[in-house]
């Protein structure tokens, strides 16, 4: 919040900064726009009920990862990361292409039959 309030608000202030952040913090509709806070700490964090409305709304609908495998470790999670826009670009990535990310959502996946 420091970053975004604006000088005049005070960010101790809880009550005034929810209702600016509440009137000023817009995304679009989760339905329309692909938001991705997979991995970001503010995800295992878990008091997010203390975050305004508008920034919880957004939390809760950004912070699921389907692309991963939950054997490994949280090190081996961050090195092989797959980028969510990397996910069915019409590019093959190879941090994409397992089997949780649909082998980057079919891009690492190929048809031949065509005679060699």
């Amino acid at each position: 919040l420091y970053y975004n309030l604006p000088d005049n608000i005070d960010a101790n202030d809880s009550a005034l900064a929810y209702q600016w952040m509440d009137q000023n913090f817009i995304h679009h509709d989760l339905e329309q726009v692909y938001y991705s806070l997979a991995l970001n700490p503010i995800c295992d964090d878990h008091e997010i009920e203390i975050l305004p409305p508008a920034l919880q709304r957004l939390v809760n609908g950004t912070c699921e990862y389907f692309c991963g495998n939950g054997d490994i470790d949280a090190l081996s999670l961050y090195a092989n990361f797959c980028i969510p826009r990397s996910l069915g670009n019409g590019r093959c990535d190879t941090h994409c292409n397992m089997r949780q990310c649909y082998y980057d959502n079919g891009d690492c996946m190929q048809l031949c039959f065509a005679e060699e």
